[in-house]
């Protein structure tokens, strides 16, 4: 089984990479859904985070505000080593577990899709690590228009992650996700091709 990571920065349109690895059949594990599933009503890291953070951070019906845990964690670098100390080993855990699923059932090719893959050394569990890449100003731009943030808020979630050019300097392949739609699956169709001739 070979494992694909896939990475780059926020709103670097990964998720769209990840898409089109799917169409083809290949498996994904998706970082930020598990996390999504851990700290969701009844998740393993909703309780621990409302124990280091206190019930000012959920919603009414006990969700977890998530819009409101990010502005203070991604402010605060201590903070945010603290929130990453309760997810990631159950995001490391889960992972595992899904790798074990995909090789049960013979899956050939699963994309590990993490955006903070380098980060937490994920890319040591990968055979190749492809990054999506993207200039700063349209990253900027899709990440107030997709979330929401002012630019100021922007500039700080992308500085809070490790610099892109540092992951492409770091990445087996680079698909450069800058321009069309088009061009970003014609260089996923290159390399879905190249990986399944090795």
């Amino acid at each position: 089984m070979e494992i694909i990571g896939l990475t780059g920065g926020i709103a670097s349109g990964k998720s769209t990479v990840s898409e089109q690895f799917a169409q083809h059949g290949w498996a994904i594990v998706d970082a930020d859904a598990i996390a999504h599933q851990l700290t969701a009503i009844g998740g393993k890291a909703l309780p621990l985070i409302q124990e280091a953070f206190g019930v000012d951070y959920l919603q009414s019906d006990g969700s977890l505000n998530r819009r409101k845990l990010g502005r203070l964690v991604f402010a605060n670098p201590a903070l945010l080593e603290t929130l990453n100390g309760i997810m990631q080993p159950l995001i490391r855990q889960r992972i595992a577990e899904k790798f074990d699923q995909a090789a049960t059932a013979g899956q050939p090719y699963v994309v590990l899709d993490a955006p903070t893959l380098f980060e937490q050394g994920y890319q040591d569990d990968c055979d190749q690590v492809v990054v999506v890449s993207i200039d700063l100003g349209t990253q900027l731009q899709r990440l107030q228009q997709r979330d929401g943030f002012s630019l100021a808020e922007a500039r700080q979630r992308v500085a809070s992650q490790m610099p892109l050019k540092e992951k492409v300097a770091r990445a087996d392949w680079v698909i450069d996700n800058s321009g069309s739609w088009q061009a970003t699956w014609l260089q996923v169709a290159w390399l879905i091709d190249h990986f399944s001739m090795i």
